[in-house]
């Protein structure tokens, strides 16, 4: 999902709990069809280091909604309302870029240079769009009871303990969704993980042989 699109997916996300539920569209699709992605370029790093003895422990998340990245999952193991409803946003989410799109060319048509500023102005359109939401982080927080300050360990967390789960590709969908940034730093994230543990592994393994010779 492009970051443009992240004002509107909150602001659809919060209104979602008063609508039926949608089909998935073709833009929900596609945000599946990125976290397989994202689970498949994982995979082969995971296949790499199958035959060592390399075993990932999950960080400790944070108790609560206090820390930055809301995880998609609770602490019990099943995925958070947000999540569920974060992939049934499409309707609303076309219907905020038609207003928005609206309101942009309206002020463009009256306004010098209009034309110019058109690009900020969208953005600026869909931004209001989801601030109008006031509830929305709120709801956000009230739904969630984990949660991390920093994306590493928030991919982390997710691999280690969810990539088995069978909803793991539509939670990690819905967490990209709502943090962009976690789809081009996941696989990295994991990548380091592992390549850490085995260093450290390998650096034991010697200093183990060492004392024993």
């Amino acid at each position: 999902m492009s970051r443009s699109l992240r004002p509107l997916v909150l602001a659809a996300l919060f209104t979602t709990a008063s609508l039926p539920a949608f089909a998935l569209s073709a833009g929900d699709a596609a945000d599946i069809a990125r976290a397989q992605k994202v689970i498949t370029q994982v995979l082969k790093v995971v296949e790499k280091y199958q035959q060592s003895t390399v075993t990932l422990q999950a960080p400790a998340p944070i108790a609560g909604s206090k820390g930055k990245y809301l995880l998609p999952y609770k602490a019990d193991g099943q995925m958070t309302e947000w999540a569920g409803k974060i992939l049934n946003v499409a309707a609303s989410k076309i219907v905020g870029e038609k207003v928005g799109e609206k309101a942009t060319e309206a002020v463009a048509s009256k306004v010098p240079f209009g034309g110019l500023a058109g690009g900020l102005l969208k953005k600026k359109s869909k931004e209001v769009t989801a601030q109008a939401f006031l509830g929305g982080p709120e709801y956000l927080k009230k739904t969630s009871d984990l949660s991390f300050d920093n994306l590493t360990d928030y991919a982390l967390y997710l691999h280690v303990q969810h990539s088995n789960s069978a909803n793991y590709q539509q939670a990690l969908a819905a967490a990209m969704a709502l943090y962009p940034d976690l789809e081009g730093s996941f696989e990295g994230a994991i990548k380091n993980a592992y390549r850490t543990q085995a260093a450290s592994a390998a650096k034991a393994a010697a200093a183990a042989a060492k004392t024993s010779n």
